[in-house]
């Protein structure tokens, strides 16, 4: 599965990069997308980050149309409100979206029903600068914190655990970022 942007759609290839078909086309309905993110894989459904249609999308593995959270076309700050939705996972039947206007992680659990909020705008711990990425590891939430060019740490109920980056100074010198955008934790 890949993500792709600029036509709104994910495509579905074969392990060999052969290509078999794609999910979805522009749009604002259930199933179509407007500059599709990051998404997720989890229990045979397809969580997406619509960031245009201020969503996420829930499909199913082969692309029919479950459910959404977030007010199609609609931004908002509310609780179950997203502005340009960047970053989705899932773990433990609990979804982490990045929400990127609104400077924070909501979670919802796996019936979209909202749950709790984590951060809000600025530059100290638990605030964020247009998260994008997330990914969680070892039960530890990792967020690419993009404008404030660094990685936060947290626990799985928003508790700091640690900044990996400098606050605020983009670089490129070892374990310095400029505007970082996702994560991944291989342990090999």
């Amino acid at each position: 599965y890949v993500s792709d942007y600029g036509n709104h759609c994910l495509h579905i290839l074969d392990m060999n990069g052969t290509y078999i078909r794609k999910i979805g086309s522009q749009g604002s309905e259930p199933g179509q997308f407007n500059n599709p993110y990051y998404f997720d894989i989890h229990d045979n459904m397809i969580f997406v980050a619509d960031c245009s249609n201020h969503r996420v999308q829930i499909l199913t593995i082969d692309g029919t149309f479950v459910k959404q959270i977030g007010i199609t076309g609609q931004y908002g700050s509310g609780n179950n409100q997203l502005n340009c939705p960047f970053g989705v996972t899932v773990f433990e039947n609990k979804i982490y979206i990045s929400d990127y206007g609104n400077h924070r992680i909501q979670i919802f659990d796996i019936h979209c029903n909202y749950l709790q909020t984590i951060g809000s705008y600025g530059s100290g711990n638990n605030q964020f600068n247009g998260p994008y990425g997330v990914f969680i590891y070892d039960k530890l939430l990792y967020v690419a914190d993009y404008i404030n060019h660094r990685i936060q740490v947290l626990t799985l109920s928003g508790s700091h655990v640690r900044t990996i980056g400098t606050t605020g100074k983009s670089g490129n010198a070892n374990g310095e970022f400029y505007c970082p955008t996702s994560i991944y934790i291989y342990k090999n």
